[in-house]
């Protein structure tokens, strides 16, 4: 029941007072009150009686202390921002209270709050944008951005860097996961993308990214690209655009792609072995959303692409160089420092720098005419140093006293370990030479294991040593699946007996 009528019939007809009315029906007293005088008023017409009371309108009061002065002062301080913001100062604008603290040195009485919700209300009033929808032409306009995903790789929380491509006409989605969002990964996703789709759009929009400007500037016109993208757009033929500063709507096509690529393949699955099967894990979900039968478009976005290509200019027989030439220094330990992360470096490149060719998951090691003599693994960590014991065996050989606690020994693989420490611990030296002869003779330690293992099945007793394991090498080994038991056992006996004529000849010596 209206309250209004309730209150009449409880006053009127069950006889209650106004006060046990306000009471039971949660009204102030006066409102009651209210009801019932007018009630009274109008009842013999029978007009509005039910309808709510009518109060009188309360008209905000003058603003004492914001006068016209003090709007004018506070439009400056805009202006001002304004123009600092158009000049790409945009770390030099004067925020609320220093508006507010300007009032003051000028002699104004006005309070902080009153400045802040006068300069919030002119903000809000300037920034009401009119959003024009584009359209666009098959093939023609090619959006791309960064996005940044969190998942668990081998164990270990990483956070990866996701490119974004979306073609405006079709809305076909691409992506791939990078450790970095730096110049290499920059440059191989379009590289990846590019021959992914087989075509060249005649245009692709960037935002204001460190690897595409090189120079920014408020004015979209003024901005300058960086070498790599000059070069890039040179080789693949195609055209480039920058957004304005804080305008992601002009190309919110991509903008909304990282939003909804990440969600629909990363909210589920969040833990992968290593980067590898992550993006294997996205190419599949690419697969469906591309194929997704769409609400606003007539065909799925695969289907449409396939039209795009027919006004796109074909890719390139090959792919744009993407590695990077750096040359830095070596330090002490006969490392380079790159990417936070220390790496060890052959060493007979007896200099202070060296040319090295990055990539975004390896680099190699140019010598003085640019050839590779070695390929490391990049990673992807901080404040790590990665040796490889191959890289110092010379120094070895000389101080073999400084392999047991070194950091080379440590990061072996564990069969290196496992061959030091069962059988040439106390004997550095003699193990140097045995990975100089492997390394030498291109003898994986996989392999030398085996051997090992074969020969001590037959003498369990035999110590294991460098002659030996020559000795294993240059005799001729039975096959472990067709040869019979007889050949097998020949084949000890022929170890044996060289190993024990190695033995007494040395004696003799």
């Amino acid at each position: 029941m209206n309250k209004k009528a309730a209150v009449i019939v409880g006053y009127y007809t069950n006889g209650k007072s106004k006060r046990s009315l306000a009471r039971e029906l949660g009204l102030n007293f006066r409102t009651v009150k209210k009801y019932i005088d007018e009630h009274e008023v109008l009842q013999q017409s029978g007009t509005n009686i039910l309808s709510a009371p009518q109060y009188r309108e309360i008209t905000s009061r003058p603003k004492k202390r914001l006068t016209v002065e003090v709007v004018e002062d506070i439009a400056d301080c805009l202006n001002r921002n304004k123009e600092n913001r158009q000049k790409g100062r945009s770390k030099q604008l004067m925020n609320k209270h220093d508006i507010y603290e300007y009032l003051q040195q000028k002699g104004h009485l006005i309070g902080y709050t009153t400045v802040c919700n006068y300069v919030r209300k002119q903000e809000q009033s300037n920034h009401q944008k009119i959003y024009l929808k584009q359209s666009y032409q098959a093939g023609e306009n090619i959006e791309f951005d960064w996005g940044e995903v969190r998942l668990e790789l081998g164990g270990q929380e990483r956070r990866l860097q996701m490119a974004v491509f979306t073609n405006k006409y079709s809305n076909y989605r691409w992506a791939y996961l990078f450790y970095r969002q730096d110049m290499q990964s920059f440059l191989e996703s379009h590289n990846l993308f590019l021959y992914h789709i087989g075509g060249v759009p005649k245009e692709i929009v960037y935002d204001n990214m460190r690897v595409a400007v090189k120079k920014y500037s408020y004015n979209p016109k003024e901005k300058i690209a960086t070498d790599e993208l000059l070069k890039l757009s040179a080789y693949y033929q195609f055209q480039y655009r920058f957004c304005n500063a804080y305008s992601g709507n002009e190309k919110g096509n991509v903008e909304r792609s990282v939003e909804y690529i990440r969600r629909k393949s990363f909210s589920l699955s969040t833990k992968f072995d290593d980067l590898e099967k992550a993006n294997l894990h996205l190419e599949q979900q690419l697969i469906l959303l591309n194929n997704k039968p769409p609400k606003a478009q007539k065909e799925v976005a695969e289907v449409l692409l396939k039209e795009e290509l027919n006004y796109m200019r074909s890719v390139p027989v090959t792919a744009y160089q993407t590695a990077i030439l750096k040359k830095l220094a070596i330090n002490k330990y006969h490392c380079v420092y790159l990417d936070s992360n220390h790496y060890s470096i052959p060493e007979k490149l007896k200099r202070k720098y060296v040319t090295l060719k990055i990539e975004t998951s390896r680099f190699h090691v140019l010598d003085d005419k640019e050839q590779i003599i070695v390929t490391k693994m990049r990673h992807h960590t901080k404040n790590q140093w990665y040796i490889d014991i191959y890289d110092y065996l010379n120094t070895f050989s000389k101080k073999p006293g400084a392999l047991a606690h070194s950091s080379a020994l440590q990061q072996v693989q564990t069969g290196f370990k496992t061959l030091y420490h069962q059988f040439f611990k106390g004997n550095e030296k003699e193990y140097i030479q045995v990975l100089q002869w492997m390394r030498t003779e291109k003898i994986s330690i996989k392999e030398l294991e085996e051997k090992i293992e074969f020969y001590q099945q037959k003498a369990p007793q035999s110590k294991i040593d460098y002659a030996l394991l020559q000795m294993l090498y240059s005799a001729e080994t039975p096959s472990a699946v067709t040869s019979k038991e007889d050949e097998i056992e020949q084949y000890s006996e022929r170890l044996l007996l060289a190993h024990s004529q190695m033995n007494t000849s040395s004696l003799q010596n």
